[in-house]
Order: structure tokens, then sequence, then C-alpha cells
């Protein structure tokens, strides 16, 4: 990937000497073929983003507490 990209910025700036070294029988560096993926949806949401106290064990609590019940459907 890196020799495809510095062969791209030789083309673009020393043109002149690209040419020539082409003629001289210096080949030319393939570029990779780039695939995008498509876009999905995900199979999970974010939560909003909660006010409370993580610091504490009562805080790591309530934070179980909110995520089973948001995102699962769960009741303590």
């Amino acid at each position: 990937m890196a020799a495809a990209l510095i062969c791209r910025v030789l083309r673009k700036h020393f043109t002149k000497e690209m040419q020539i070294s082409e003629e001289n029988g210096i080949l030319q560096i393939a570029l990779p073929k780039i695939f995008k993926i498509p876009p999905t949806n995900p199979d999970k949401s974010t939560l909003a983003t909660m006010q409370i106290d993580e610091s504490s064990i009562d805080g790591n609590l309530e934070v179980l507490q909110v995520i089973a019940e948001q995102q699962f459907g769960l009741t303590l």
C-alpha cells in the first residue's frame, strides 16, 4: 500500500521523470482496488448519557440496572 501511495505522489509531482523511467523499462506500481462496505443498521441502539456517579459501588449497580431495564427490557 505504501508503495502505491509513493507511486501516486511521484506521478503527480514528477510527471516528466516518471515518463522517462517508464520509457526505460521501469514499470508503474498498480494501485490496489478499494471496495466500500455498504452501511447497515446496527442490532443494538446506544443509551443516552446517564448522570450517575460511577465511582461508587452503588453508582455502578445503578448503571447496571439502567442498562438491564432499558437495553434488555429486564426488571430487577
